[in-house]
């Protein structure tokens, strides 16, 4: 999904219900700052969703005394000068991530103006879903990037503490996990999604 107009958290929810297909059932895959936006979604029960999956995000603030001090922070410390391209790096793709990876991140960093940046810190440190979470209805899997140095475990854990069905698979490598890790995230994903899929199926049948 792309995010291009938002500016609150609502709109955000809004614009990611309005970019779903309108036919069939759902199942989600919420990465960093799209996994509240799922949350809220799954929450909403505005369509059918199937067996969900949230990777290395949070229900609230992850890092609140950042998100608080980088309101102060001049429009340049947003912009892809070469001290944010070494940030990039170190904290989001990693320093084993391939040369690949690291060009893709960099190239959508310079798509998002710094403007949008403030704006979605300043989302990021207002939102709290964790109430939502008892309402979502379907199974979920949480992937935990073992070496996230933005989301720590503890976001995943309080994920868990509220949710009905959810299960935690810690994945080695930094935060931009399915991007880094893709095969193993991908195993993963079918695997959750299907095998909840033929539960759902097998729990349908008539039993005779």
């Amino acid at each position: 999904m792309r995010y291009i107009q938002e500016r609150t958290f609502d709109d955000y929810v809004e614009s990611a219900f309005d970019q779903l297909p309108q036919s069939c059932s759902i199942s989600l895959v919420a990465e960093s700052f799209s996994g509240p936006i799922a949350i809220s979604m799954l929450a909403k029960k505005q369509r059918e969703f199937g067996a969900s999956v949230l990777s290395a995000t949070f229900c609230k603030s992850p890092l609140p005394l950042l998100s608080q001090f980088s309101k102060h922070l001049p429009e340049i410390a947003f912009t892809t000068n070469s001290v944010s391209k070494v940030v990039l790096d170190l904290l989001v793709t990693g320093s084993d991530a391939s040369r690949e990876v690291k060009n893709k991140a960099k190239e959508l960093l310079e798509r998002v103006q710094p403007n949008k940046f403030q704006e979605r810190i300043n989302v990021v440190n207002e939102l709290d879903v964790t109430y939502q979470i008892k309402d979502i209805d379907v199974p979920l899997l949480y992937i935990q990037a073992s070496k996230d140095k933005i989301v720590f475990k503890e976001s995943g854990i309080e994920i868990m503490k509220h949710a009905k069905n959810l299960v935690i698979e810690k994945v080695e490598g930094s935060h931009m996990i399915l991007q880094t890790q893709p095969e193993r995230c991908a195993e993963l994903i079918v695997r959750h999604v299907t095998s909840n899929k033929r539960m759902q199926s097998d729990a349908a049948e008539p039993r005779r």
